[in-house]
């Protein structure tokens, strides 16, 4: 219609970045593809560690195998996500799709916190202290992490409506110094560079994936450092010292790795919303459309009598 056609006038047309998780090179020095016809023999007999580099969640227990010496134990069978992950991983190994997986000799151990504790007992307990009160200290932690951090990471980084950030920012800022503060009470020993002291634990291993990955995407794409502009020096001392440790470093993706991939999530398909327009908004105007149809209908008349002059 004329109307219509007078109000697309308006119209900035962009072309969207669809992305894919193919656009980056998952695949790590650590792992290997194996032929699905191979994957009977992997479930049933063995130690089959199923994982992906990129993932943070799996992290977690491949920095439990690293530190405990489990990484010589088991074969890294790498799982491809996003659109490029194998059919046959859901169907015939992990039945909830996700990495990390675990296969000892025909028992599979889903979920990554439970993944690397398993991992841990199997290799004596280093990561968890002895006592079981100190012990349900690291547990605490672990889970409240999990609970109120992870998830604002994402939230901030996919968001990309302006009007929203700060409300983002504040709350990703609040959780992490609750967490801190939590993470401080619970230390064995105040001065220590972590929750067990000079060891290192699982507490540790459930953070540290995350801010390897967060901390620079969310500078790099959002103008946040989490370090600078949240007061958590407790999580940024046992972070920095767990980057001294060889068993982690080598696990750990470089900040142009993180930003490259997790562009998908900034920028890409699975980045939120874009802020609505001016003209999204007039559209759903039922007055504004009104005016806009006695504007188009008085601009049409116009031309017509331009058009018989």
């Amino acid at each position: 219609s004329i109307t219509a056609s007078f109000l697309l006038l308006g119209l900035v047309t962009f072309q969207t970045r669809t992305e894919t998780m193919t656009d980056f090179q998952q695949l790590g020095p650590e792992g290997h593809v194996i032929d699905p016809m191979d994957i009977s023999t992997k479930t049933k007999q063995g130690v089959s560690y199923f994982g992906n580099r990129v993932c943070p969640f799996a992290n977690r227990a491949w920095i439990a195998a690293c530190e405990t010496g489990f990484d010589s134990k088991m074969e890294y069978i790498h799982i491809e996500l996003g659109d490029d992950k194998p059919g046959w991983y859901q169907a015939h190994v992990n039945p909830f799709g996700t990495v990390p997986c675990l296969y000892v000799d025909g028992k599979p151990v889903y979920e990554s916190n439970i993944v690397a504790e398993y991992i841990n007992d199997t290799q004596g307990g280093k990561l968890m202290p002895k006592d079981p009160a100190r012990k349900a200290d690291v547990q605490l932690a672990m889970a409240r992490y999990g609970d109120k951090c992870v998830g604002p990471l994402y939230q901030m980084l996919r968001n990309r409506d302006p009007a929203k950030a700060s409300a983002m920012a504040s709350q990703l800022k609040a959780n992490y110094e609750e967490f801190d503060a939590l993470y401080a009470k619970l230390k064995s020993d105040p001065a220590g560079d972590f929750m067990m002291g000079a060891e290192l634990s699982l507490a540790e291993v459930a953070f540290i994936p995350f801010l390897n990955r967060m901390v620079p995407c969310l500078e790099h794409y959002r103008g946040f450092n989490l370090f600078k502009e949240a007061d958590i020096p407790a999580l940024q001392k046992a972070y920095e010292a767990a980057l001294r440790r060889p068993a982690v470093a080598k696990t750990l993706l470089k900040p142009e790795q993180s930003i490259e991939f997790y562009r998908l999530y900034a920028e890409g398909a699975r980045a939120g919303p874009l802020p609505e327009s001016g003209l999204s908004k007039l559209l759903k105007d039922p007055k504004s459309l009104a005016l806009g149809a006695v504007a188009g209908a008085a601009l049409a008349v116009v031309a017509l009598r331009l058009i018989k002059a």
